[in-house]
């Protein structure tokens, strides 16, 4: 397995649109962006973690492609593209791969699509497939880009992004690419919203993760990009585990069998032991089961002083775009690790459910400056469970 190095990032979420205003907003426990909305709801409001800022317009060339999907990944894509540049004229077109995770893509376009349609009787004009087919952003950013590479959608629910990497990592090391832009993005649409609110999984209030008062999951929104490469640089991405145990289609397995499996896969492939690690972003949706199961893996693997936390109730849960979302999250802590700058302490109540199994959550009093390498857990619908982890380079660790 060759090494593989983030050489940047762009991202953007509930928290803001570009890593400055994210970091920032986290660091501080303000996210602009969740609100209580009933815009995808059918009139009850609930907390939704959304991207206020206006998007730039799709180029008319790229019509075909034209959804809000996509308008993050182009925002996500122009904090980087004169990296992108840079390695398009080391490189070329043909060498360059792209590879983009999402759970729903545009398929907001057709949910307006068939509105229409079932109003007038017409599909409107604007409207194509290419909006919401599930490889549509890496369709649209090979085509933004103009490069000639490999460019794949990934679908796998949650843990999307996770696998996202994977791919990725197999393009580097298959030989077939000299970098790869890889990542994630998924938008507020009715099915998803109207979909888990229909499994009783959706809090009306800001998601409490962990906490003995928790009531579901924030929806959120989100897009983040990664380069890529073997080339050495100042983040190293150590492992990319995966799993699955289908168990349930939307629940987890009771004993977290799935999700060892995937921590240590990814541990497996680091060239340190797992007291390496120094903070873990859990996956931590604040529903009943999964947060119960992934603190018993957690004690299970880590122990009790790990320090740890949930970051989906700044950003929401992004679904396809939470790896990618929570990995930018992390990797943003250990730049600002070198400033000596504090892990964010989680955003919720404080009142850990007692019938968990003991974790340290990142509070006030706990919070550690020193953050060399970090493991982000997603864990997706049927069991398919992804773990990452990223750090220093270990020569400098």
């Amino acid at each position: 397995m060759k090494r593989c190095f983030i050489h940047n990032f762009g991202m953007l979420n509930a928290l803001g649109t570009d890593r400055q205003s994210i970091l920032s907003n986290w660091q501080a426990g303000v996210s602009p962006g969740m609100q209580a909305t009933d815009m995808y709801s059918r009139g009850d409001e609930i907390m939704l973690g959304q991207v206020l800022d206006d998007l730039p317009a799709i180029p008319d060339s790229l019509s075909n492609y034209a959804c809000r999907n996509n308008q993050l990944l182009m925002v996500a894509i122009e904090q980087i593209n004169s990296s992108v540049q840079n390695l398009i004229s080391r490189v070329g077109r043909l060498r360059i791969g792209l590879v983009i995770g999402s759970s729903t893509s545009g398929i907001d376009r057709a949910e307006i699509a068939l509105a229409n349609y079932k109003s007038t009787g017409i599909v409107p004009a604007n409207y194509h497939f290419l909006q919401q087919d599930i490889g549509a952003g890496a369709g649209f950013l090979r085509e933004y880009l103009g490069l000639s590479g490999p460019a794949v959608g990934v679908s796998t629910a949650c843990s999307s992004s996770g696998n996202a990497f994977a791919t990725a990592r197999r393009l580097l090391n298959s030989g077939h690419c000299d970098a790869v832009i890889v990542g994630a993005a998924d938008t507020l649409c009715q099915m998803t919203v109207r979909g888990f609110s229909s499994l009783k999984a959706v809090s009306r209030v800001k998601c409490q993760p962990f906490s003995a008062n928790r009531k579901g999951i924030n929806i959120g929104e989100a897009a983040a990009l990664f380069i890529l490469s073997n080339e050495p640089s100042d983040i190293e991405l150590y492992g990319v585990g995966c799993s699955s145990d289908a168990y349930h289609i939307s629940a987890p397995e009771p004993d977290g069998k799935g999700a060892i499996a995937a921590i240590n896969d990814a541990i497996s492939q680091a060239p340190f032991d797992i007291e390496r690690i120094d903070y873990v972003n859990l996956h931590g949706t604040a529903t009943q089961l999964n947060d119960q199961v992934e603190s018993h893996v957690v004690n299970q693997m880590f122990g009790e002083q790990i320090l740890c936390s949930s970051t989906k109730s700044v950003t929401g849960h992004t679904l396809g775009a939470a790896a990618a979302t929570e990995l930018g999250l992390c990797l943003s802590l250990i730049y600002a690790s070198s400033d000596n700058a504090d892990i964010p302490p989680q955003v919720w109540d404080g009142e850990y459910d007692p019938k968990f199994s003991p974790i340290n959550i990142v509070d006030g009093a706990n919070n550690e400056s020193h953050v060399n390498v970090c493991l982000s857990n997603s864990f997706a619908f049927g069991g398919n469970n992804t773990s990452l982890i990223i750090g220093r380079p270990y020569e400098n660790l």
